[in-house]
């Protein structure tokens, strides 16, 4: 091996010479044999080339891509793939050996550590010269005799580990009857590797590997009937929407119409009633300077106490008939008055009416949850809101204020809220650590929500800077 002129004319399959190799005749011979023997001589013309086409169709079929196929067939002339790539076709190296295209999925179930001393039995020599190799002078070291050498140590591991069996299968072939593969040794690593295979699963990794490709396809497929479903639902809503948009339109716009009524009715009532309480107050006072009187109405002169009687008498009529204009039933509390009604009649009437203002907004309130008993669930209802409700901050932030009935109650929760965000400010901690601490004080001491406001605010009156239940 030191010498690449002694072992570089070499052949693996040498012709009557062994200088020489096969002879192309005795390669094809050979070869339609094997053909034969195997039942498949006459599914093709070719015979020293049948491997080659067979072999780059078997793996485009077990699904390497065309790129790989072509490195192993050496068909891709790229300077590339020639002179810097290794050309070695591993796509179809794993499909034809019946593993997927994808790497990290090889995985061998009889990949059983030989022992030694029966792996020194195999190529005995090649680890002796590999190791000589190193005192081989450089300009004599070749990578073919690296390579060869250390291919061979190599395939110790791999011929141990495939005769076990191809025993089974071939029990007679004459490579397989060698004084290694018949000693007690390797018979007890053969009978382990066969267990090892029918006994060990493939690994996690490799098992979730190989059936990722069937769940994305299932994915695939759940998601578009989903995507379908979804398609189908909204398209359906929307009909339904639209049908009863159409429906309630109607409704909406005598809402519209009857709101807009009634804020006219509002604005006339209003104007009436004030007009209403002017006119009671000139006619009971007696003075008559400022007459009331309808747009057509013809102003006469009238005098002494028939005059003023009459006049009274139309300025009351008058405003019975104008509130019967806007609203029928307040007209009906307005006395009617004649040119014989007396003046002690008009004067009995009211000479003042209380002052009517239009009616306001009510202001909004909001309300406390009143069964709080932790400090937790009061923390969340001020800061977060609970049963559906904003927080009380928002609520507060937005002008609401509270209800006069729970003004007391709102101080007393607002005793325990400053003193959470107090003690998280001074320790620098986050509020739900502090409310965690007053929760379990109040549970190891056995104390009511209302019993910790008043602890909290004794010790603020006591001067303590920090919560005692967490300094104590």
């Amino acid at each position: 091996m030191d010498e690449p002129s002694q072992w570089y004319p070499t052949w693996l399959f040498p012709g009557k010479k062994k200088d020489a190799p096969i002879s192309a005749d005795a390669h094809a011979k050979a070869t339609k044999a094997v053909l034969e023997r195997a039942g498949v001589r006459q599914l093709s013309k070719k015979v020293t080339h049948i491997f080659r086409g067979s072999g780059a169709r078997m793996a485009d079929l077990f699904g390497a891509s065309e790129t790989d196929i072509r490195g192993g067939g050496r068909w891709d002339m790229s300077s590339m793939a020639q002179h810097y790539l290794t050309t070695l076709p591993r796509e179809t190296i794993r499909v034809l050996a019946g593993f997927p295209s994808s790497p990290g999925q090889f995985w061998l179930e009889r990949d059983l550590d030989p022992p030694e001393e029966l792996e020194r039995l195999v190529f005995p020599h090649a680890a002796l010269w590999l190791e000589k190799m190193q005192y081989v002078p450089e300009q004599k070291r070749t990578i073919a005799a690296h390579g060869f050498l250390n291919l061979l140590l190599r395939l110790r591991r791999v011929l141990l580990q495939d005769c076990a069996f191809l025993q089974q299968r071939h029990p007679d072939n004459l490579l397989l009857k060698h004084d290694i593969f018949q000693s007690d040794a390797y018979r007890a690593y053969a009978a382990q590797v066969v267990q090892r295979s029918k006994a060990v699963k493939a690994p996690m990794d490799v098992q979730l590997q190989q059936v990722m490709p069937t769940l994305h396809a299932k994915m695939d497929t759940i998601s578009g009937v989903l995507e379908t479903g979804v398609k189908d639902i909204h398209s359906v809503l929307q009909q339904h929407l639209r049908g009863l948009r159409e429906e309630l339109l109607p409704t909406l716009s005598g809402i519209d119409r009857v709101q807009a009524t009634q804020m006219i009715d509002q604005q006339r009532i209003g104007a009436s009633l004030n007009l209403l309480a002017q006119s009671l107050q000139l006619v009971t006072e007696g003075t008559f300077e400022t007459r009331l009187r309808l747009p057509n109405e013809v102003a006469t002169e009238t005098s002494g106490d028939d005059g003023e009687q009459r006049g009274q008498g139309d300025a009351v009529n008058m405003l019975r008939q104008v509130v019967h204009d806007t609203h029928p039933l307040l007209s009906q509390s307005i006395p009617a008055i004649s040119p014989q009604t007396s003046s002690n009649q008009i004067s009995s009437c009211p000479r003042s009416l209380p002052e009517i203002r239009p009616a306001t907004q009510s202001t909004a309130t909001f309300l406390l949850e009143a069964n709080h008993t932790t400090v937790d669930m009061l923390w969340k209802e001020w800061t977060v809101g609970v049963f559906g409700r904003p927080s009380i901050e928002a609520m507060i932030r937005r002008g609401l204020q509270k209800l006069e009935s729970q003004r007391k109650l709102y101080s007393r929760r607002k005793i325990v809220i400053d003193e959470v965000k107090r003690l998280a400010y001074m320790r620098t901690e986050p509020e739900s650590v502090i409310v965690a601490a007053m929760d379990q004080y109040m549970v190891q001491h056995r104390l009511s929500m209302t019993k910790l406001q008043d602890l909290i605010k004794r010790r603020a009156a006591e001067g303590k800077t920090m919560a005692f239940w967490l300094v104590e």
